[in-house]
């Protein structure tokens, strides 16, 4: 995410939020990917619980 992040300012382009989206890191103006609905985690927590 790094490398991606260099490449938008690179281009000029800030106030960019980088992640991943459908296994792609992507760059998204950061007011959109602030009001985005957040997807639940709670699988990977509980899978956590039972390793540790």
């Amino acid at each position: 995410m790094g490398d991606k992040a260099v490449e938008v300012l690179i281009q000029g382009c800030g106030g960019q939020c980088i992640g991943i989206i459908d296994n792609q890191i992507v760059s998204t103006d950061i007011e959109t990917a602030l009001s985005m609905p957040k997807k639940s985690r709670k699988h990977l927590f509980k899978l956590h619980e039972r390793l540790v």
